[in-house]
């Protein structure tokens, strides 16, 4: 084998497997020609010794890199989707058969939220109807059929709420290792009354957070910069705020939160090999809404720089001022989940990009931002 590293994490396995006896499994990622790398499954077998006394171990490997691509593209299919659905009242989800695990793929109201795997999703119908759906899920399970129930979904303080589900195996292979699908609110009254406070919620974080940035203006650049990051992270729960400007063909740090490291300041520089999606990709587009941020193809270069140090999971990076005179990146970002970046949080990035591209091109800006490097 040619990759010495690549080499050495075989043979740590196939020691690991034979110290313990008992099957492993690795996800081995190949050098490849192709633009994207292979990906290979291997498992490590375990065989009795020799008479002689050497030990033995069978490998099985396969190549699964067009399956992960297809499940990849499948599931960016799928989050287009739901984001096209958020408004409409009918939620998108993803159940993984083997781990019995239920995701939702959209924003969901309380009545739904407490849902994580098939019994909590069966608790929510009486008997009668409960087995019906469970005898729906096996057949999409084991036979890959389309299906579709209606039924009265039980609220926790009472009362009901008429709901269509409809699903279908994610892929070809059976039995299924998932099926993904939608439920509809069949309550018109219900679900005008949930987009209703949707949209008041969400008015009330843009004004809250638009009209804090008006008041910052009789401030210095560093103190604007500092208590927008704050601000950001507090009314949208974001786990990292951070705040990027180019400069000499690198990204000068101007701030950073880290909520849940409780780290706050400036960071080093970066260059393109670090965060090539800033570099590459977003100066010719507004923005970058990686909800899979580790494996997008836009943004997994920047996985090993960038991502992984900070644990983040979902990136939103929003472009400052015009593409042929980008003055820097607003970054939103997720550690702990998975999150599915919706429309109007991408409108209100875009507003704050227009009010922070004026306070960067300000004369008082460059004054600004030697203050705040002093600081950091």
């Amino acid at each position: 084998m040619q990759d010495p590293q690549l080499a050495g994490e075989i043979k740590h396995s196939v020691k690991l497997a034979q110290r313990q006896g008992q099957r492993l499994r690795r996800l081995l990622t190949l050098p490849s020609q192709d633009a994207l790398p292979r990906q290979l499954d291997l498992l490590i077998h375990p065989l009795p010794d020799t008479p002689e006394g050497q030990r033995r171990v069978l490998l099985e490997a396969r190549d699964i890199s067009h399956w992960l691509r297809d499940c990849q593209q499948q599931m960016q299919e799928h989050q287009q989707l739901a984001r096209a659905l958020q408004h409409s009242g009918v939620l998108a989800w993803r159940w993984q058969v083997p781990a019995d695990l239920w995701h939702w793929l959209t924003p969901v109201a309380q009545e739904f939220a407490g849902v994580q795997d098939s019994a909590g999703l069966l608790a929510h119908f009486r008997p009668d109807e409960a087995a019906r759906l469970r005898q729906q899920l096996a057949l999409g399970w084991q036979q890959g059929d389309a299906w579709q129930f209606e039924g009265d979904w039980r609220l926790p303080g009472g009362g009901h709420l008429r709901v269509r589900l409809q699903g279908a195996a994610e892929d070809s292979r059976l039995p299924a290792t998932s099926l993904w699908g939608l439920l509809e609110n069949r309550d018109p009254a219900h679900r005008l009354q949930q987009q209703q406070h949707r949209r008041e919620a969400r008015l009330t974080r843009e004004l809250t957070l638009l009209g804090r940035c008006l008041l910052l203006n009789q401030y210095s650049i560093e103190v604007r910069l500092r208590q927008l990051c704050q601000d950001c992270a507090q009314l949208l729960a974001l786990d990292y705020v951070s705040l990027w400007r180019y400069q000499d063909g690198e990204l000068a740090s101007l701030y950073s939160l880290d909520v849940p490291g409780e780290r706050a300041g400036r960071e080093p520089n970066r260059d393109r090999a670090q965060l090539a999606a800033l570099f590459d990709y977003l100066p010719a587009h507004p923005f970058v809404d990686a909800h899979h941020a580790r494996s997008d193809p836009r943004t997994r270069e920047s996985d090993t720089g960038f991502l992984a140090p900070r644990h983040i999971q979902s990136l939103l990076a929003q472009r400052i001022g015009p593409a042929h005179g980008a003055l820097g990146v607003l970054l939103w970002a997720q550690t702990n989940g998975i999150r599915e970046w919706q429309d109007d949080e991408i409108e209100l990035a875009q507003r704050l990009a227009a009010l922070l591209a004026a306070w960067l091109a300000s004369p008082a800006s460059d004054s600004g931002q030697t203050d705040l490097m002093q600081a950091g």
